[in-house]
């Protein structure tokens, strides 16, 4: 086997990103990790945060935002494809 290729990577859990590090220092095959590092709120997923701690090295694929500028954020959408919008109770519609 010539490499493990792994995308949605945010979705695994610590012993998976654990089994996944057995594999590259025990087995020695490198395993390419491809996923998002925070959700929409700027959280961490489980699988990222345990990416990021133990990787032996991180390239970071750079997504642009409609502004022109670098992405730092994904946004939650509804199933109509448009960015749900918070409307708080105290102020008038």
């Amino acid at each position: 086997m010539g490499c493990v290729l792994v995308d949605e990577a945010q979705f695994l859990t610590r012993a998976q990103v654990w089994q996944l590090s057995e594999v590259v220092d025990q087995l020695r095959i490198p395993v390419l990790c491809y996923g998002l590092r925070t959700d929409f709120r700027g959280e961490l997923f489980e699988g990222s945060q345990y990416l990021l701690a133990w990787a032996d090295e991180m390239q970071e694929i750079k997504t642009i935002c409609h502004s022109g500028k670098k992405a730092t954020m994904t946004v939650r959408v509804d199933e109509h494809g448009h960015a749900p919008r918070r409307v708080q109770e105290d102020h008038p519609r």
